[in-house]
């Protein structure tokens, strides 16, 4: 399955990537990037153009009434004079 969605912020322009590599049962195997792109720049934002990336690889639980994604996310953002780049363990609750 591939799922493109494009919903921005006001000045903000992400695209998402979403990848599952395989689903048995109630038990997925997924991956997605995440991609932010500055449209504008207001007085609040460093520079215009890239944002920040986030790549994700993971698992997803579904269950009657809610599903969980928890694995590994890397986030690169693009900052005035040193950029980040953060290595995250995350959970995911989805109702």
């Amino acid at each position: 399955m591939l799922l493109f969605r494009l919903s921005p912020p006001p000045s903000t322009f992400p695209y998402l990537i979403h990848l599952i590599f395989f689903s048995f049962s109630n038990f997925s195997l997924l991956a997605w990037n995440e991609l932010f792109y500055h449209l504008s720049r207001p007085d609040w934002v460093y520079g215009e153009g890239f944002d920040r990336n986030r790549a994700f690889i993971g698992l997803r639980n579904n269950f009657s009434s809610f599903s969980l994604e928890y694995g590994y996310l890397n986030q690169y953002a693009n900052r005035a004079g040193s950029d980040i780049n953060q290595h995250l363990a995350v959970l995911y609750l989805y109702y």
